[in-house]
């Protein structure tokens, strides 16, 4: 809303599709998944009681779904639109006539569109079609910088809820956790993707 606010233009009916709003509302039915993976794996590594691992779990992941995937979010908009910036630059400089370079001319169209959505994966344009395979792979890709997010915002509150243990056992425990959760949303969107290209075809 503030975005719009600032540019009207955005809210045009064809401005596209912010991935947060498809992975913000996925991130509830994962979400205890997600606590109860991480819980069982700060539980081995800690030796933490399944309780203390569970609460600690789920109010770190509260943290990290709330604050995180949002945070996350803007960082990838705003470099997303900073290369978009750079691009009507080279455009502006090198003349629309030489645009797109040559380089891009002789790839083929689906490795267009599948560079095209690596590189605008925060705010997908207006597709035509492509729905099917663009926001499951757009999804997948924003997991990987949701994945250091959370890893650091849910490091950070563990170490202050677990001030006895030593922070160099912590840390580990916390990537490890982060990286079977996210390994595992990861896997579920990889499953989405190839059963919609599976219905598409």
């Amino acid at each position: 809303i503030f975005i719009i606010t600032l540019v009207p233009a955005l809210a045009y009916a064809n401005a596209g599709l912010p991935i947060l709003a498809i992975l913000w509302p996925l991130s509830l039915p994962a979400f205890f998944p997600v606590v109860f993976l991480e819980s069982y794996v700060l539980n081995k590594n800690l030796a933490l009681s399944y309780k203390k691992s569970f609460v600690v779990s789920i109010k770190a992941n509260i943290i990290s779904t709330i604050i995180g995937l949002p945070l996350a979010w803007v960082a990838c908009f705003i470099i997303e639109m900073l290369l978009i910036l750079l691009m009507l630059f080279f455009v502006e400089v090198a003349g629309a006539g030489s645009y797109p370079p040559s380089l891009l001319k002789a790839l083929p169209e689906s490795i267009i569109n599948i560079l095209t959505v690596i590189m605008t994966f925060p705010w997908l344009g207006p597709w035509r079609e492509g729905g099917h395979w663009i926001i499951p792979f757009a999804t997948s890709i924003m997991l990987i910088p949701c994945f250091f997010v959370s890893y650091w915002m849910e490091l950070f509150y563990i170490n202050k809820k677990l001030p006895d243990f030593h922070k160099e056992s912590i840390k580990p425990a916390v990537w490890r956790a982060n990286l079977y959760s996210y390994g595992l949303l990861f896997i579920a969107c990889a499953i989405w993707l190839i059963t919609n290209m599976y219905a598409a075809s």
